[in-house]
C-alpha cells in the first residue's frame, strides 16, 4: 500500500541537489485540501446504501488541480493523498499548467448495475458540491475502474448543479460531449514512446525484441497493440485471470478478440499458462508493468531479467527494489514519465473544450509524442549531468518548477 510519508521522502533526496526552501518542502508535504464524504445511494432493490467519496487537492501552485477518480473497493485516503502528490509531480514534469489532485469512490464497480453505477457516480459530484469542481478549480478525470461513460455522467451532474455548460471541468468523457480523440490509448502511447526513447539511448531497435506485459486492461492492451504493430515479439501477457507465455509470440489483437467473446485470458489456446509471478522473471528485452503497484519488490527484484522496465502503472517498483534493479543495470523508465500520456491528453482536452475547436487524432498523437520526447530528453540529460537515477531526474525537473512557482506566488511570506 502507498504511504504518504514514504512517497514524499523523495523530496528529501532531491533536496540534497536542489537545496530547496524549507517552507517549500513543508508545503509540498502538506496537501492543500482533503475532503471525505459519506453519501446515500438508492440501489436497484430499493435499499439505501452509503458510499465513501474522497478527493485530495495537493498543490495549486501551477494552476487548477487535476487528476483521476478511482473506483475500487480497497482504495483509502492515504492512497489518494499519495496519488494527488504524484499528480503534482507528473503535471509539473509534463509542462501542464495544473496542480495535482486525486479522487476515489470506495466501491466495486463490477458489482454495480449500470443504473447503480450512474447514481453512485452522480452522487459523488452532487455531495462533493458544485464549488469543489470546475475548469479553473479542480478537473476530475478517469482512473482505475472509471470509464468514459462514468466521466460523462459526472459531467452531466456537475452541469446540472452549476446551471450552465462547463465541459472543460471533467476530463476523459465521451468525444461527443467534448472529450478528446485519442484519450483512451494516450497512456499506452506515452508509455510506448518513452520506452522507444530509452531504446534509442541504449542503441537498440524495437523490431524483434522480446516483450513481457503485466496487465491487459486499457493500458496493457493498447500498449501491446502498438508494440505488436511495431513488430515487437510479445512473449508473455497477464491479467487478473492468469498469465500466458509463448516464446514465438502472442498476437494481442487475436487475444483481445478471444476475450471479447466472453473467454478468459488464461484459457487462450495459443499460449501456455505460466505462474503470473514467474512471468515477471521471464528473460526479455522489455518488461512493461501495466497493472498495480509494488509488483516488483525486494523479494523478487533480484530475479528480474529484463533490459528495460517501463512503469506504465503507478509505483509498480518499490524503492527497495529499484536499487537492486539498478545494480543489475536495468534501465527503468519511471512512472511519472512513462504514464504521463493520459494526463497530457487530458490537458489537450481542456484546451479543446475552452476553444470549442477539436483536433484530429493525428495532431493529438503528434503533439503527445513531441512532449514525451522533449520530457524524456530533458530528464535523461539531468540524470547524466548529476549522475542520478531517471526517477530522481524526473523529480529534479518537477520539484524545481514547483519550488519556483510557490516562491514567486509569495506563499511563504
Amino acid at each position: 500500500m502507498l504511504n504518504f510519508e514514504k512517497v514524499t521522502k523523495e523530496l528529501e533526496e532531491i533536496n540534497k541537489i536542489l537545496d530547496l526552501n524549507a517552507g517549500v518542502i513543508k508545503r509540498l508535504k502538506t496537501p492543500e485540501r482533503v475532503v471525505e464524504i459519506n453519501y446515500p445511494v438508492k440501489m436497484d432493490n430499493g435499499d439505501i446504501k452509503f458510499f465513501k467519496g474522497l478527493r485530495v487537492h495537493h498543490s495549486s501552485a501551477l494552476g487548477p488541480v487535476k487528476g483521476g477518480t478511482r473506483l475500487h473497493p480497497e482504495v483509502n485516503i492515504e492512497e489518494v493523498k499519495c496519488l494527488a502528490f504524484l499528480m503534482s509531480i507528473k503535471n509539473s514534469l509534463s509542462g501542464i499548467p495544473a496542480g495535482g489532485a486525486k479522487g476515489a469512490i470506495i466501491c466495486d464497480p463490477m458489482k454495480l448495475s449500470k443504473s447503480e453505477l450512474s447514481r453512485v457516480s452522480r452522487g459523488y459530484i452532487k455531495y462533493m458540491g458544485k464549488n469543489l469542481f470546475g475548469s479553473n478549480i479542480d478537473i476530475p478525470g478517469p482512473d482505475m475502474g472509471c470509464t468514459q461513460e462514468v466521466m460523462s455522467w459526472m459531467l452531466d451532474e456537475l452541469e446540472l448543479l452549476k446551471g450552465f455548460h462547463d465541459p472543460a471541468a471533467i476530463a476523459g468523457k465521451k468525444v461527443v460531449l467534448g472529450g478528446s480523440k485519442g484519450r483512451i490509448n494516450s497512456t499506452a502511447l506515452g508509455a510506448v514512446k518513452s520506452g522507444l526513447e530509452a531504446l534509442e539511448k541504449l542503441d537498440m531497435n524495437i523490431e524483434g525484441l522480446n516483450v513481457v506485459i503485466q496487465g491487459f486492461g486499457n493500458l496493457g492492451w493498447n500498449a501491446a497493440k502498438i508494440l505488436f504493430e511495431l513488430n515487437a515479439n510479445i512473449i508473455a501477457i497477464s491479467d487478473i485471470t492468469g498469465a500466458l507465455y509463448n516464446q514465438k509470440g502472442i498476437d494481442p489483437i487475436d487475444l483481445k478478440e478471444y476475450i471479447d467473446q466472453g473467454n478468459k485470458l488464461a484459457d487462450y489456446p495459443k499460449a501456455k499458462i505460466i505462474d503470473p509471478d514467474k512471468m515477471l522473471e521471464t528473460k526479455c528485452d522489455i518488461l512493461l508493468l501495466a497493472a498495480i503497484q509494488n509488483v516488483i519488490n525486494e523479494k523478487n527484484a533480484d530475479n528480474i531479467n529484463a533490459n528495460i522496465i517501463i512503469e506504465g502503472a503507478n509505483s509498480p517498483v518499490t524503492i527497495e527494489a529499484e536499487s537492486i534493479l539498478l545494480d543489475k543495470e536495468i534501465f527503468i523508465v519511471p512512472d511519472i514519465l512513462a504514464n504521463s500520456g493520459g494526463a497530457i491528453v487530458s490537458y489537450f482536452e481542456k484546451v479543446q473544450d475552452n476553444y470549442e475547436f477539436f483536433w484530429e487524432i493525428e495532431k493529438i498523437e503528434k503533439k503527445l509524442n513531441s512532449i514525451i520526447v522533449e520530457n524524456f530528453d530533458k530528464v535523461y540529460k539531468i540524470s547524466s549531468k548529476y549522475n542520478i537515477t531517471m526517477r530522481m531526474a524526473c523529480w529534479f525537473v518537477a520539484v524545481e518548477k514547483l519550488n519556483r512557482a510557490i516562491i514567486y506566488r509569495g506563499k511563504l511570506l
